[in-house]
């Protein structure tokens, strides 16, 4: 047999083989298609960036970590005002470690609730600073690390920020929500004494409950 007769047959053996190899079909069905959506979705609750040399990423309905929203509320008899201090975090079920969580405080009002226009209004997009014990007033960042350690931010530092830029406000089930978009960079402490660097992005909802 001649070469060219041996490649056409090994070419055509080639071909049978990878038809033979594929999935068939019938004329009625479609092969199934597959949608991923990516885990990084800005629509989800996370945070995302550095805490100390650690990549840290944390995503609600990802490894069993969900957004809880528990304020902090002083009620006072009118005409006195009322506070309240609005809080985020993402933690895993049954784990008392791992937790990231935001406070943003203080909001004063009148009343059982702050009105939904102040509630929105008190998480517009604007550069924020850190609260500390003294002067409350601001964002409080806690990390919460494998080994149980709770470490948190205590006021504005050297090239500390912390930034909405977008904010949303949303009903569920009658209760106002504001969605928000945050960029920040600060110092956690512990107790003992030592200090980590935290920054990255944070995307939460706030709950005007």
């Amino acid at each position: 047999m001649s070469r060219k007769h041996l490649l056409f047959c090994f070419s055509a053996i080639g071909l049978l083989s990878a038809f033979a190899s594929c999935k068939k079909y019938p004329v009625d069905e479609e092969p199934p298609v597959v949608i991923v959506t990516p885990v990084d979705s800005t629509t989800l609750v996370q945070f995302t960036g550095l805490i100390g040399v650690d990549s840290i990423k944390l995503y609600e309905n990802v490894n069993n970590y969900f957004n809880t929203q528990i304020n902090q509320r002083f009620t006072a008899t009118p005409p006195d005002s009322s506070s309240i201090t609005f809080n985020s975090t993402l933690k895993q079920t049954n784990s008392n470690t791992g937790i990231f969580s935001v406070n943003k405080s203080t909001l004063l009002f009148t009343g059982s609730n702050p009105s939904e226009s102040d509630f929105e209004n008190f998480f517009q997009p604007s550069s924020l600073p850190l609260a500390t014990l003294l002067s409350p007033n601001g964002i409080t960042i806690e990390w919460v690390d494998k080994t149980g350690t709770v470490w948190t931010s205590n006021g504005d530092q050297t090239g500390s920020n912390f930034n909405i830029i977008t904010s949303e406000k949303r009903l569920v089930s009658g209760t106002a929500l504001m969605d928000v978009k945050c960029l920040f960079n600060c110092k956690l402490y512990h107790t003992s004494g030592p200090m980590l660097n935290i920054s990255g992005r944070f995307n939460g909802s706030f709950k005007n409950n």
